[in-house]
């Protein structure tokens, strides 16, 4: 039981972190925070905005990966919250 709640408790952790993703990713892209950037300066002859923009854009791809690789190895079929509630009522609904 106690392994369940743990294995329940790391999957509600993960959900929260890409909850959390998703908000930072979208703050990083919005156009006051990405217009910081708008400058006329070039890194190796690419403009920093457009540098900018690809680097936020490769990091969420490459955090959004360790994240669902997480998901995929904590998810399991039928997860229910550690006290069991889900699996009685379903055991009640269906007939013995």
């Amino acid at each position: 039981m106690k392994q369940r709640a743990e294995q329940f408790f790391t999957s509600r952790r993960v959900r929260d972190r890409a909850a959390i993703l998703t908000l930072v990713g979208t703050l990083l892209l919005v156009s006051p925070i990405a217009g910081i950037f708008q400058i006329d300066a070039k890194i190796g002859g690419i403009p920093v905005t457009l540098l900018y923009l690809f680097a936020v854009w490769a990091l969420l791809i490459a955090v959004t990966a360790l994240l669902s690789r997480q998901m995929t190895d904590d998810a399991t079929p039928g997860e229910m919250p550690p006290d069991g509630r889900a699996d009685r009522q379903r055991n009640a609904d269906t007939p013995p």
